[in-house]
């Protein structure tokens, strides 16, 4: 019973009520799993490792739960008290599938914190992942825009206004690269989020961009990329390099490569995307040996 009544003046010293409104509106508002940790950052004696189980990404309020992580993320027993201090972790599960890894950690006579924000912190996380969800879908729609009709209409800087309601910084000129991957039977086109994360980070540094220079979807089986890109840069050496890193961490996989020249403005992109489309498409088909073509190669094939 003192527990209890200690507890429960706790609660009330906390406006606890409160705060969970106003949490919940931090997390629908800003939905990132930053907003998570500077949320934690305004409970006392509560620190938490938020872990992304489709691109292995992991966010933590101190890096000691690293280590904890480390080691006893595969265990079974979701407590476990170290000490004066209690940790707890669980897989947040949504639609059926675990989504997040989560572990909190709080001083033992401090555990009441645990119960009282576990849910809390698990339905900010799904409020994250369902935001990250619909902001995914309204930007592949506006790639399949882009690189059909809108482009056609619109001029660079109308473009690239357009991309920034989607924290696209799009700069021309740019390069398209399609990707078809497929099982080694050459029958199931691959969508494995960790390939796709792992093309991306390739990108990334083969290209020497930053996140928010590059976008990719998945249109007709097709892996699209388009990429911010210097006109110093050997667009040819650097697909190549793609490729041979992609051919040899995926060696059961059957992997073929398009890619447009130098884009410089917006009334191109439409035009040069159902060209690399429909040319991955006929190559595929025919069972060509080559594995990388360039634009250039593809009117020559085309001929």
């Amino acid at each position: 019973n003192i527990l209890s009544e200690l507890q429960r003046k706790d609660y009330f010293d906390s406006s606890f009520d409160d705060n969970y409104s106003q949490f919940l509106k931090e997390a629908y508002d800003n939905p990132s799993t930053r907003t998570l940790l500077s949320i934690i950052d305004k409970i006392s004696d509560l620190d938490i490792l938020v872990y992304n189980i489709d691109n292995k990404k992991t966010y933590y309020s101190d890096e000691a739960l690293l280590s904890y992580f480390n080691t006893y993320k595969t265990s079974s027993n979701l407590f476990h008290r170290i000490d004066q201090e209690l940790y707890y972790v669980e897989d947040v599960i949504y639609d059926n599938q675990p989504i997040y890894k989560i572990l909190f950690r709080a001083k033992n006579d401090r555990r009441y914190i645990l119960h009282g924000y576990i849910e809390i912190f698990k339905l900010m996380v799904i409020v994250v992942y369902q935001k990250k969800l619909e902001n995914t879908l309204k930007q592949n729609q506006f790639l399949l825009n882009f690189v059909s009709n809108l482009s056609s209409n619109y001029t660079n800087k109308q473009l690239i206004e357009a991309s920034k309601r989607y924290r696209w910084n799009v700069q021309f000129p740019i390069v398209m690269v399609l990707f078809s991957i497929k099982d080694k039977d050459k029958v199931i086109f691959m969508t494995n989020p960790n390939i796709i994360e792992y093309i991306r980070q390739v990108i990334i540094n083969k290209f020497h961009v930053q996140s928010e220079e590059l976008r990719y979807t998945i249109l007709n089986n097709q892996l699209l990329f388009i990429i911010n890109t210097y006109e110093t840069l050997n667009v040819d050496e650097t697909i190549k390099n793609v490729y041979e890193l992609l051919e040899s961490k995926y060696i059961d996989n059957d992997i073929k490569i398009t890619y447009s020249n130098l884009i410089k403005d917006a009334f191109k992109i439409s035009t040069t995307y159902t060209q690399l489309s429909e040319a991955l498409t006929h190559i595929e088909n025919q069972n060509i040996s080559l594995n990388i073509y360039s634009e250039t190669q593809i009117k020559l094939l085309n001929l």
